[in-house]
């Protein structure tokens, strides 16, 4: 029996990748698991895996052509094997006769070209609607790849060059002193790109499932928030006798987001609600404790999760947070990083946020909000002190979960990261 191999979805729920390369030919023997081909869209770039064993059959995507996500991009069967007429019928355009089909040249390569121009699926759509030639494009993304700013600069450029000069009769008057103020190096870091007047900056690929997700989330969940200070002394302590040996292996200390995450996996077995899915019918619990780490980047937010966090070190913890920044920011996540997550954490102190309520991350139950850990004057056995302090927010869906549960998960995570030495 043939089996279609279909274009992941990367956890979109509409959209298009491209195929970069194919790593198997029409009549080559291939293995379920075994890399297949090689596809990139605006949010990850990945190898696609075989999904049963047998030989490829036929091509159906062209490298450098985009498909669909989950639409069929080959078929895998026994060798000599025929397709019916059944499974034709939905691609019989793209069978012809024994071979596959012929690639077609990408639009980004001109006569004479050696390499193909390196350059992300919306910029290649910008591109064409704006009628830029990407061979006089410098990119600014990984190795020169050209990004959806790329084409925004051009085009505002374009727009900057159009406006008429002013008539000579006409004084200008002189600009007013102002006071320039520098940004935190972690807030210019992510500092959205300002636009022209009138200008449309359009969505991401990212970003649009982004607006789908926390809309249908605000919409559809009983959303509660609850907050706890906590006393960050401890955390401080041990992330200074633990310093020479994580600089060592990470070139930074122990980070609060390992701690934090630390905290929260060791917490959920214990309060299975909050680490469930909800649906119509109830909650559906989960056995894995996957925990989300929402990040910035380039074409918006995303949240890729560490596997089976309950089950690791702290150590193990800040090393796969490590890997899944450099994955995020090259965009080579799979999509079961980002889209296995049971639970999200989410931290905003890093440019100087003290509290926030975020959005559960649906069909996911909770979310941890974290804050910045600074000094504030508290009081210790009755006396005014000054300790780290930083504030955490728990938001549930009541559907799923009462308060008094819910409070006590967070009593506890405010427990462990007081006492931290009881996460080694």
């Amino acid at each position: 029996m043939a089996f279609e191999v279909r274009m992941p979805s990367f956890g979109l729920t509409e959209g298009e990748a491209i195929i970069m390369r194919w790593l198997k030919a029409v009549g080559d023997t291939v293995q379920a698991d075994e890399p297949l081909f090689e596809t990139e869209n605006e949010k990850a770039t990945l190898e696609v895996p075989a999904p049963h064993d047998g030989v490829l059959l036929r091509i159906l995507v062209a490298e450098g052509q985009a498909a669909a996500l989950q639409a069929p991009v080959a078929w895998i069967g026994a060798l000599g094997e025929l397709i019916s007429a059944g499974q034709q019928s939905s691609v019989a355009a793209l069978l012809v006769a024994d071979e596959p089909v012929a690639p077609s040249t990408p639009p980004d390569l001109a006569a004479g070209t050696a390499e193909r121009i390196k350059a992300s699926p919306i910029a290649r759509r910008i591109a064409s609607e704006e009628g830029i030639d990407l061979r006089a494009v410098q990119g600014s993304g990984p190795n020169g790849r050209i990004v959806e700013a790329d084409l925004h600069a051009i085009m505002q450029a374009r727009a900057v060059a159009t406006i008429p000069a002013l008539p000579a009769t006409v004084a200008v008057p002189p600009e007013p002193e102002t006071t320039v103020v520098s940004l935190p190096p972690t807030v210019a870091a992510i500092a959205a790109k300002p636009g022209t007047t009138g200008e449309l900056l359009p969505l991401t690929a990212v970003r649009r499932v982004t607006v789908e997700r926390l809309t249908a989330s605000a919409r559809a969940t009983v959303a509660v928030p609850l907050f706890i200070d906590v006393d960050m002394s401890e955390a401080q302590r041990l992330r200074e006798a633990t310093r020479a040996e994580y600089t060592q292996h990470f070139g930074t200390a122990c980070s609060y987001n390992a701690l934090v995450l630390c905290a929260i996996a060791r917490t959920l077995p214990h309060f299975p609600a909050l680490n469930g899915q909800w649906t119509e019918k109830g909650v559906r619990a989960i056995d894995d404790i996957n925990i989300g780490l929402a990040m910035q980047v380039e074409e918006g937010l995303l949240v890729p999760a560490i596997q089976q966090a309950d089950r690791k070190q702290l150590i193990e913890i800040q090393a796969e947070i490590g890997q899944l920044i450099e994955l995020a920011r090259s965009r080579r996540l799979t999509p079961a990083q980002l889209t296995s997550g049971t639970f999200t954490v989410t931290n905003l102190g890093n440019v100087g946020i003290d509290a926030f309520v975020p959005i559960i991350n649906l069909p996911q139950t909770a979310i941890l909000g974290v804050g910045r850990v600074g000094d504030r004057v508290v009081a210790v056995q009755g006396q005014p002190s000054v300790r780290p302090q930083a504030t955490l927010c728990l938001v549930f869906d009541h559907r799923a979960i009462d308060g008094a549960p819910a409070a006590a998960c967070l009593a506890r995570v405010k427990q462990l990261l007081e006492n931290p030495y009881l996460l080694i």
